[in-house]
């Protein structure tokens, strides 16, 4: 039966990416240390969304670490596609604040489309949550659906503006195997034998 020794593999984790690790901790205590009892200089929302942005990015990278730790890679992958996310999105509104106003706009536009999802929903589906058809806060969703003539932004496009085409290419792209179940990154749930014959699926960390 195949069984994983987690204590050994968050000492490994530890012990190969140290630097990494190190430069993390620094980084997430200050973060700790300014988010309390400091005053803001604020010059507009594109302030906000970069500080809200920065905790987003921070945390994720926190919780990846934490995930990988334990070895689970293949789960660290998704949390730090969501990582740099928010750091591109973050970088293109440093670089251009005009982005922010973009962005908030981009908002409407999802909203816009989970409301006309749910003209898909099965009968089945809709009587169940009936109710919410007739809360304000759907009403309202579905009065700024029919109005918003906003266009999405596509993370691609955050990625250009900040300068960090590079980084959507490469890593993030290889992030995004283990978001969407590609067929390369679930060959790691195999556990295969010397002859490189498939004996087992692995479950948990890997």
């Amino acid at each position: 039966m195949y069984q994983v020794d987690y204590p050994s593999v968050r000492a490994v984790v530890r012990r190969k990416y140290a630097i990494w690790m190190d430069a993390y901790a620094e980084i997430e205590s200050r973060c700790r240390q300014t988010q309390h009892g400091r005053t803001l200089r604020i010059d507009g929302q594109h302030h906000f969304l970069i500080m809200a942005l920065f905790s987003r990015t921070v945390s994720n990278t926190a919780a990846a670490m934490l995930v990988a730790e334990h070895g689970y890679n293949v789960q660290s992958k998704s949390l730090l596609r969501t990582a740099l996310e928010s750091m591109f999105v973050l970088a293109a509104i440093a670089k251009n604040p005009a982005m922010a106003e973009a962005y908030v706009q981009s908002g409407e536009r999802e909203i816009k489309r989970k409301i006309n999802k749910t003209r898909f929903w099965s009968a089945g589906l809709r009587s169940t949550v009936q109710s919410r058809f007739a809360s304000e806060g759907f009403k309202a969703s579905s009065c700024i659906a029919k109005s918003t003539t906003a266009r999405s932004l596509s993370i691609e496009e955050m990625a250009k503006v900040a300068g960090l085409h590079d980084w959507y290419l490469t890593g993030y792209s290889v992030f995004s195997d283990a978001v969407h179940g590609n067929i390369h990154d679930l060959e790691q749930q195999f556990i295969r034998s010397e002859d490189d014959e498939i004996q087992a699926i692995r479950s948990g960390a890997i």
